[in-house]
């Protein structure tokens, strides 16, 4: 039982947004008991635990259409990432839960720098939006440094260097998705290349 509530608490640390950044771990957990979430078998019915594979297409989150996303679809020039997830091909359905909330952004092929170079897709580059520090959105997104931002503690990472760490508190960059353009649509073309989530 304490695994799965471990399990719970940690799912819900890993989604947190800016809205929801005081939430704690008793808290979480007095309210699934409440709610009667937790069955008395002693499992939970938690989010969806896949992670993107390659061969998924891209969509706006919460685009009930399915419309894949193209590169033309986002913006170089926003200043917020576009938060995006995953569609199993093979059932068509997006895949929910906090490994499968993405953001994109897109820098000129030049600005790539390393590793963006092979796992960006005409410039685009996917990362997790789940910041490493305490898990919070990130969604802020300064073109002219390609720096993307948290914005509950002020942590920043290198979108031209594949998600590195450009400031704290977060010291675990942000893991990306390798993305490819199939019949004009952005794919998982590679797995995550890192760790998902919180790491304090």
């Amino acid at each position: 039982m304490r695994e799965v509530l471990n399990d719970i608490s940690q799912t819900i640390d890993d989604g947190r947004d800016a809205d929801s950044c005081s939430l704690t771990r008793r808290t979480v957990i007095g309210g699934l008991m409440t709610t009667g979430i937790l069955v008395s078998t002693g499992r939970a019915w938690a989010a969806d635990a896949s992670t993107p594979q390659p061969g998924d297409f891209l969509i706006k989150d919460k685009d009930s259409s399915l419309t894949p996303l193209t590169p033309d679809d986002i913006d170089p020039a926003s200043e917020k990432t576009l938060v995006v997830r995953p569609v199993d091909p093979a059932t068509n359905k997006a895949r929910t839960g906090n490994k499968n909330k993405l953001i994109a952004v897109r820098l000129t092929p030049e600005e790539l720098k390393g590793d963006a170079q092979t796992r960006a897709a005409e410039g685009v580059m996917v990362f997790s939006a789940v910041c490493t520090h305490q898990g919070c959105t990130v969604n802020r997104f300064r073109p002219d440094t390609g720096l993307l931002f948290c914005p509950c503690h002020g942590s920043q990472f290198d979108a031209a260097r594949n998600g590195a760490v450009k400031q704290g508190p977060a010291t675990v960059r942000l893991a990306s998705l390798a993305v490819k353009v199939e019949d004009g649509k952005l794919v998982v073309a590679e797995s995550f290349d890192g760790d998902v989530g919180a790491k304090g």
